[in-house]
């Protein structure tokens, strides 16, 4: 079963924080390990971290001071573990259960570094399907770990 290091900012993401991470944890055929770095929250997040960490030792987090979520993720790179797979959570996300090992078996036999940018289910408060947007196109690692192409894809929506 192939390791993977799911990498989390949080910033005031209570609303939909104890779903998403739900969600990562409930992913199929793959060894999760959760690591969250929260940016300086105000709100209630820091309290659900706790108690979602303390119940679920695959789960680590740590607090620090707002730097943004770009500097946040950064961090998070820095201190992530070995693993055989690294996936990038936005706090406000509800995965499928298959999203990791789908992503996994599209890159299995790639034998360089590659990045994986799934379709994008948008929903409603009730999680009901409004549309779904596909990424096509080529895109680098690098670049992306610079400009973000995935957010600047959907931030029109």
């Amino acid at each position: 079963m192939k390791k993977v290091q799911v990498l989390l900012s949080t910033y005031n993401g209570e609303k939909y924080l104890k779903e998403q991470i739900e969600s990562i944890l409930k992913q199929k055929e793959v060894d999760i390990h959760l690591l969250v770095r929260d940016d300086g929250s105000s709100d209630s997040t820091i309290k659900i971290l706790e108690e979602i960490s303390n119940k679920n030792k695959k789960i680590t987090f740590y607090k620090g001071k707002n730097i943004g979520p770009a500097r946040s993720f950064m961090e998070l790179l820095k201190k992530s573990e070995e693993a055989d797979y690294y996936s990038f959570a936005d706090q406000d996300d509800i995965w499928e259960e298959n999203k990791i090992i789908s992503a996994i078996n599209k890159l299995n036999n790639i034998n360089e570094p590659e990045l994986y940018l799934s379709a994008l289910g948008i929903v409603n408060e009730s999680l009901e399907n409004i549309e779904t947007k596909k990424v096509s196109g080529k895109y680098t690692f690098e670049g992306e770990m610079i400009k973000n192409f995935a957010t600047r894809l959907y931030t029109s929506i």
